[in-house]
């Protein structure tokens, strides 16, 4: 008896999948899941922003991860927004179930299934998602983060912070990395409004070995696509930023050991006019310029006096002094 074509892919990580699905539903309309002995991988662009979400069978929350299908790699034209509305109702303890089988596949209207259960409570969701005919795309393997100067790695809760409050000043920012008078670097993101600017900084450490390079960007971003994009923060404590001069913006969430999930952004067509530092930052190169060309004072020998001599005319003058005074 031949085993039936099937793919299943059965995670704890339910949250994440919402997660991912509610921050990439209002970027992209639509895109392409792609499945193959590994991982499952669901990819969408636009003009403005790229998508690229992995999800590894090999992960610890992972329950079961089947591929049994007669080709190397399989893939599937998806609405995001459709697949959005599907996991919305997955709560913290929820079992979520992606399957396809040969069955849903020649149906008239071709369909994944979507199951979400929960043993504890005993309750569970059987969605059906009619797939779309789309072009599949070519897998590029990280590709995307390659041609950029720098990497930066920072706090996802930090980089939401500093984008709302860049938010309320206006509505593009400017990221780039200037060194500092110490030697170490640091990320600026600055943002100019009509009534108020904003200029963050925050010191970074590179890569061991790596060299030391400010990435002068003059690219602006912009920060509604930005904020969506940050809706990802759940999914990782840590972000990293690739960033390079007249290149789009590439940010990426680590997921567990091997899963991540990349966000690409184009930049606007106006650029910034100049790359400065903080306020606190001139201050310190003013200081280390100023004890560079610092010279020590040369402590000069004072002088000695030589002492008086006393000669026959001072002896005179007292002399002279002792007869003008009265008797």
């Amino acid at each position: 008896m031949s085993t039936p074509k099937m793919i299943k892919f059965k995670t704890r990580a339910g949250v994440r999948l919402r997660t991912f699905s509610e921050t990439i539903s209002p970027l992209l309309v639509e895109g392409t899941v792609d499945f193959n002995n590994e991982e499952v991988r669901a990819r969408g662009s636009s003009q403005i922003a790229y998508c690229d979400g992995r999800f590894f069978g090999c992960e610890e929350d992972t329950i079961e991860y089947i591929y049994n299908w007669p080709t190397e790699s399989y893939s599937i034209g998806i609405s995001f927004e459709t697949l959005h509305s599907c996991l919305s109702a997955v709560s913290p303890n929820d079992i979520v179930t992606i399957l396809i089988t040969e069955e849903n596949q020649n149906n008239e209207r071709p369909s994944v299934t979507i199951i979400i259960e929960n043993v504890d409570l005993g309750y569970s969701y059987e969605d059906s998602i009619y797939l779309l005919l789309l072009e599949t795309q070519e897998l590029d393997d990280g590709n995307k983060t390659k041609q950029f100067d720098k990497l930066v790695s920072m706090s996802s809760s930090l980089l939401l912070r500093v984008l709302r409050n860049a938010a309320k000043r206006s509505d593009s920012v400017q990221i780039y990395t200037r060194k500092t008078s110490d030697g170490g670097e640091r990320i600026y993101f600055r943002s100019n409004g009509d009534d108020a600017s904003l200029l963050f900084s925050l010191e970074f450490d590179n890569k061991p070995g790596e060299e030391i390079k400010e990435c002068l960007k003059k690219d602006v971003y912009s920060l509604k696509f930005l904020l969506l994009i940050t809706k990802s923060t759940n999914l990782s404590n840590a972000v990293g930023l690739y960033l390079g001069d007249q290149q789009y913006l590439a940010i990426n969430y680590k997921i567990g050991v091997k899963s991540n999930v990349l966000f690409c952004l184009a930049p606007q067509v106006d650029r910034a006019d100049a790359c400065p530092r903080g306020r606190l930052e001139k201050t310190k190169v003013e200081k280390k310029t100023a004890a560079a060309v610092f010279k020590r004072p040369v402590k000069r020998r004072k002088k000695r006096v030589a002492p008086k001599i006393v000669g026959d005319k001072e002896e005179k003058k007292e002399e002279e002094k002792e007869e003008a005074e009265p008797p």
